[in-house]
C-alpha cells in the first residue's frame, strides 16, 4: 500500500497457530502478540518506533525468534510471556529496550548482539540467569556485581544465584559492539 496516511488494525486469530515474519520500515508500529498461538516470529524493524510485546502468555512455544533492529527505537515488553526456546536480537544504531517479564517459568537462550545503539534489558529477579560477555575497551556493559558473580576468573561468565535452582532460567549471550549495555533485575 502506497500513501502517506496508511493506518492498520489487524485481530489475529488465537485459534490457529502462527508463523509471523515481517519488515516494519518508516512507521509507527504497536505489535501485542498476547494469547496467540506463535511458533515463528521474525521481524526487520527499520528507521521505526515500535513496540512489540506479549501482554498474555502465548500458548504454544516460540521456536523461532528472531528480531534485527536498524536506526530505530524498539521497546520489547513481556518476552517472558513469549514461552521462547531462543531469541536472536541483533540491533544496530538505535536505542533499544527489552523486557522480559512475564510468566518464564522455562528455560531459554537468548543472542543479543548491538552494534553502534544502546541496549537496556530487564530480568525478573526470580530467573535465574548466567551472562556470558566478553568485554571491549569501545563498549560498556553495566550490571550489578552482586547480582550476576563471576563464574571463573579467566572467563567473561557470570550468573546468579539462583541460576541451578530457578523454576526459568535464562542464557544470554550478550555482545556488544561500540554501543552499550545496561542489564537491570527487578
Amino acid at each position: 500500500i502506497d500513501g502517506n496516511n496508511n493506518r492498520w488494525e489487524l485481530d489475529l486469530s488465537p485459534d490457529v497457530e502462527w508463523r509471523l515474519k515481517g519488515d516494519i520500515g518508516a512507521a509507527e508500529a504497536t505489535l501485542d502478540l498476547g494469547g496467540l498461538s506463535v511458533s515463528e516470529l521474525q521481524f526487520d524493524v527499520g528507521a521505526a518506533d515500535a513496540r512489540i510485546g506479549f501482554s498474555t502468555q502465548n500458548k504454544t512455544t516460540l521456536n523461532h525468534f528472531k528480531i534485527s533492529a536498524g536506526a530505530c527505537d524498539l521497546k520489547m515488553t513481556d518476552i517472558g510471556n513469549a514461552r521462547f526456546d531462543r531469541l536472536e536480537f541483533d540491533g544496530g544504531v538505535g536505542s533499544f529496550r527489552l523486557d522480559f517479564s512475564g510468566k518464564f517459568d522455562y528455560h531459554a537462550d537468548a543472542k543479543i548482539e548491538v552494534g553502534l545503539g544502546s541496549v537496556h534489558i530487564i530480568i525478573p529477579s526470580e530467573v535465574g540467569v548466567r551472562l556470558e560477555t566478553s568485554d571491549n575497551f569501545l563498549s560498556s556493559i553495566k550490571f550489578s556485581k552482586r547480582v550476576l558473580k563471576k563464574v571463573h576468573e579467566d572467563e567473561d561468565v557470570f550468573e546468579t544465584d539462583n541460576f541451578d535452582t530457578a523454576k526459568g532460567q535464562l542464557i544470554l549471550r550478550l555482545e556488544i559492539g561500540m554501543g552499550s549495555a545496561n542489564i537491570e533485575f527487578r
